[in-house]
């Protein structure tokens, strides 16, 4: 992965790290099984071989023939007088034997190769496109994992509380002191935590299987993740912004395409050109009745098509018009990219806030539930009140999970926006 900002992921191990899988190696494993990065690496050696077969136009062209023949009667010629003599044979075998070079051909050869290169040096700007976005994908995935086991963490930690209220509101009933409407308050509440936790525990399980499809592994099968922690940078906006339209693949990748098609635009105005070469040919004609049954000539030629019907001047202005459309999008991609950075930062600006506020919600949270638990066994609090300060503390780390992950996220989608995954 390019090192290209500031902000960048700094992986933080489990206590049991040597057995963790990390965001890297789940990387690794999604490029090495993609079957989209295999087909566009397919397609990268055939515009290879297209280059190697532009060049060769440069090489000279050798042709050769061969043909035996039988003719019903033997070739006559009639001398003054009317005296007929044989000059060919009735049985005849010929063989053929010629050779051409292009010396100019008005650009075309030298436009084809330029844009065949063009068109490989695409082709591989395909494949770094299609492995940033599986690189997202990927780690959209991965973060979601870790934001499903935080989440479920923080359920059984509710569940655990509801049930140490539970013990405390039974204590107190058997001394008079609290109803059965309060127990059973704590009941509902207790199985509406439960059934949380298992709508956690099934999103945690899709995002496993999601995450095995991307890896083309078993989808049942699971993974001790590291965690995520992002170093700050006081880059700013506009910085990112410009960064991001000088190194996004995207934008280079059109602009190879906008050279490629001027480039065959040069290939079909050369073919209203002339066409210089130079060639040999060698021809063989058994005969018993010449001197020299081989021949062997050399020539240099010219050949210029004088009228197309416009076709090639009409052709060359359609793939400039095409041209002239990649220039558009390129315009258009610059800004969309411009969104996606300032979307990311201002989402990662946003969330740097929501972590400061949540942090102090959970202490705030804390001490409430505390300060009403001690009132509670005192009689001075209600059931509802300790019910009211545990689901608020729930709450409260939710929340605070909640933005620690979507941070990660905008991250994670900061360093795609400018070309660094």
């Amino acid at each position: 992965m390019r090192n290209k900002i500031a902000l960048i992921f700094v992986m933080s191990l489990f206590s049991c790290a040597s057995s963790a899988f990390n965001l890297e190696q789940a990387w690794q494993v999604a490029i090495q099984n993609n079957a989209e990065v295999s087909a566009l690496g397919q397609e990268r050696e055939s515009a290879a071989m297209e280059v190697d077969a532009a060049k060769s136009a440069k090489l000279p062209e050798v042709s050769s023939s061969a043909a035996y023949t039988i003719w019903d009667h033997p070739s006559v010629s009639v001398r003054p007088g009317g005296i007929k003599m044989q000059v060919g044979n009735r049985q005849v075998a010929t063989l053929g034997l010629n050779a051409r070079y292009i010396l100019y051909s008005g650009g075309a050869v030298e436009n084809s190769i330029k844009s065949a290169e063009e068109n490989y040096a695409a082709t591989g700007d395909s494949i770094s496109i299609w492995k940033s976005k599986l690189k997202l994908a990927v780690g959209e995935i991965y973060i979601n994992i870790l934001r499903a086991e935080k989440l479920l963490s923080v359920a059984q930690s509710h569940i655990e509380g509801l049930q140490s209220h539970y013990g405390d509101v039974q204590a107190l009933r058997k001394q008079g002191m609290a109803s059965k409407s309060d127990q059973l308050t704590v009941e509902v509440a207790l199985a509406n935590a439960r059934q949380k936790k298992l709508q956690i525990e099934n999103n945690l399980q899709q995002a496993f299987a999601a995450l095995n499809y991307r890896l083309g592994k078993p989808q049942d099968k699971q993974y001790k993740l590291q965690q995520l922690q992002f170093a700050e940078s006081a880059t700013g906006l506009n910085e990112y912004i410009k960064k991001a339209v000088a190194e996004r693949v995207e934008i280079e990748q059109l602009e190879k395409v906008g050279r490629g098609i001027n480039y065959n635009a040069d290939v079909v105005a050369a073919s209203a050109k002339p066409n210089l070469f130079v060639g040999a040919d060698y021809g063989y004609q058994e005969n018993d009745y010449v001197e020299h049954e081989g021949r062997f000539s050399v020539s240099v030629g010219v050949s210029w098509k004088l009228f197309d019907g416009n076709q090639a001047k009409l052709k060359k202005a359609a793939l400039l018009k095409k041209s002239m459309a990649v220039n558009d999008r390129i315009a258009d991609v610059k800004n969309a990219i411009a969104l996606e950075v300032r979307s990311a930062w201002l989402q990662k600006q946003d969330c740097r806030k929501r972590i400061e506020v949540t942090e102090s919600a959970i202490e705030l949270a804390q001490e409430n539930l505390k300060n009403l638990r001690i009132k509670y066994k005192a009689g001075v609090a209600t059931p509802s009140e300790v019910l009211d300060a545990e689901t608020q503390l729930e709450e409260s780390k939710t929340n605070y999970f909640n933005a620690v992950f979507d941070a990660n996220l905008a991250e994670l989608r900061l360093q795609y926006a400018v070309g660094a995954l």
